[in-house]
């Protein structure tokens, strides 16, 4: 017994091995709690994935019995999760992102986001002067690169509280004893407001060196007053005369193709200088190569779309 005393006083005055034990014991303290809620799942099937005629068994409220299940499981295995989930939509706003890439030839990226290679890729002139309609309204299309790497960012919650005002700040802050020391954060305003914005922009434009293969870029909107919390106010457009090309897969059916072309001959005369290109893999070069279809053009057409003669 004495031994084991001894072993675990040298455990505890080494701050390094106190540190790692410590983590080590609530490692495996949160493994044992998750996996004792999933076992009590697994003693009935209907618990965890809704079979059995207890499915028609309904309370009260309108539940199932299932319904009721998983909605314990929720609140005694996740919450932790979810509370921490939501303490960030307490620091910042939500932000709606449309993405670009400075890539057209990766075959991963066409696998990916192209419906393996069915989709198309589409080319947008994102100058100076473009802009991107959002909930009813135009704004500067403010397109960023995306950072990838870089060390994590660490912000104390109680010292990023963006969403409030300092009036409800302080009362946030406020205790018996008087104002807690995270309040002097917000002592110099304008300053503190810089370094909240550069911690949201780190957050949005940032991601892990896994990623760097895709040469992303964003547009990124904040959901700062609330604006965008109807689904219908969160679609983003862009005008038709920023469309500059489109890049067909290489699986890309002729009827997509049609139904692309009947679409964009629609809004031809807003189209200026727009070019047709087809991906296509090289197997000499082991690559996808993009080739300019160079009688693809708009002002080609004639025919009809809608009943309408166009020419």
């Amino acid at each position: 017994m004495e031994k084991l005393v001894d072993a675990i006083k040298k455990v505890f005055s080494n701050e390094k091995m106190r540190v790692q034990t410590i983590e080590s014991m609530e490692e495996i303290f949160e493994e044992m709690k998750e996996f004792s809620y999933i076992m009590k799942g697994a003693e009935n099937d209907i618990f965890l994935h809704g079979k059995g005629s207890e499915e028609q068994i309904y309370n009260n409220d309108g539940n199932s019995v299932v319904q009721q299940h998983r909605k314990w499981l929720i609140v005694m295995a996740d919450f932790p999760k979810v509370f921490v989930a939501q303490l960030r939509d307490m620091i910042y706003p939500k932000s709606y992102v449309v993405c670009f890439s400075k890539k057209n030839d990766n075959s991963a990226m066409w696998g990916n986001y192209a419906d393996c290679h069915k989709g198309v890729c589409l080319i947008y002139d994102t100058g100076d002067e473009a802009k991107l309609k959002v909930g009813g309204r135009h704004i500067p299309l403010d397109v960023r690169a995306i950072s990838y790497g870089g060390e994590s960012i660490e912000c104390n919650f109680f010292q990023t509280l963006g969403r409030l005002t300092m009036v409800h700040i302080r009362e946030w802050l406020l205790g018996v004893d008087g104002v807690s020391s995270c309040y002097e954060a917000f002592s110099d305003v304008e300053e503190w407001r810089k370094r909240y914005w550069k911690i949201y922009d780190a957050k949005t434009y940032r991601k892990t060196k896994n990623w760097e293969h895709e040469k992303e870029f964003r547009v990124a909107v904040s959901n700062t007053f609330g604006e965008f919390d109807v689904p219908q106010k969160q679609n983003m457009s862009f005008d038709w005369n920023l469309l500059k090309g489109v890049i067909f897969g290489i699986r890309t059916s002729e009827y997509d193709k049609k139904q692309i072309l009947d679409k964009l001959i629609k809004h031809k005369d807003e189209l200026s200088d727009f070019t047709f290109y087809q991906a296509e893999y090289s197997a000499e070069e082991q690559k996808i190569k993009i080739r300019k279809k160079k009688f693809w053009r708009l002002i080609n057409y004639k025919g009809k779309v809608d009943g309408t003669e166009k020419v």
